[in-house]
């Protein structure tokens, strides 16, 4: 079930950063044995060893490190250890969206109840949290916090208070929680959403939550 508080759909252009220390844009490959270290634990292989997301850099590092492929020869679990006010720990600045059409979000993400607050997303390289050497804009056509979900992925069990999701990729499908989907949402709420474009963008949202569905 998706349970939506208060959404607003408004065009707008912004631009928070921070910085920190994250994953390496410029690694190329990535060893089981090693993308622990991205993450407060666990090892992805299931839901008892989970990779544990307790900090906003984790929620940072999952979007590279899916984005990059690391996670495309396997399902792999992820869980929320605690609620993380991104604002807070780390000045707003945005993360990509996670997964893209190359590389969609096909793991388990369990939310454990807790709250993800004042999340960015955006796909401009400019908002990001760090904008790691060769980086560049997130360009695919399937925008929100998962970009697109498929093939079993499973992505339940929290709350969004705060969110923005920002594209500057013109004829995008854009939704609040994943732009597009072909797999399983539970119990996910929306406080607080919106979604906006830089000028000129033009973009398309059948459900604000979700972009766009598979029948």
């Amino acid at each position: 079930m998706l349970m939506a508080g208060f959404v607003l759909l408004v065009t707008a252009s912004v631009s928070w950063l921070f910085s920190g220390i994250f994953i390496d844009s410029e690694d190329t490959e990535f060893f089981g044995s090693s993308l622990g270290s991205y993450f407060d634990g666990g090892d992805g292989t299931s839901a008892e060893e989970a990779y544990v997301i307790n900090t906003p850099t984790h929620l940072y590092n999952l979007s590279w490190l899916q984005n990059k492929g690391a996670f495309s020869d396997r399902v792999v679990y992820f869980k929320l250890g605690k609620s993380i006010d991104m604002k807070a720990s780390l000045g707003g600045g945005a993360i990509p969206p996670i997964g893209n059409n190359t590389y969609p979000f096909t793991g388990i993400f369990d939310g454990g109840g807790n709250i993800i607050s004042n999340l960015f997303v955006s796909t401009l390289k400019s908002d990001w949290i760090e904008q790691p050497a060769g980086s560049s804009d997130y360009t695919d056509s399937n925008v929100g916090l998962f970009a697109k979900i498929s093939s079993g992925a499973s992505i339940t069990n929290f709350n969004l208070d705060k969110i923005e999701v920002k594209t500057g990729v013109n004829d995008s499908t854009v939704g609040i929680i994943c732009g597009y989907v072909d797999a399983s949402l539970g119990d996910i709420g929306v406080y607080n959403g919106i979604i906006t474009t830089t000028s000129g963008i033009k973009c398309t949202s059948k459900y604000t939550l979700i972009g766009d569905a598979s029948s």
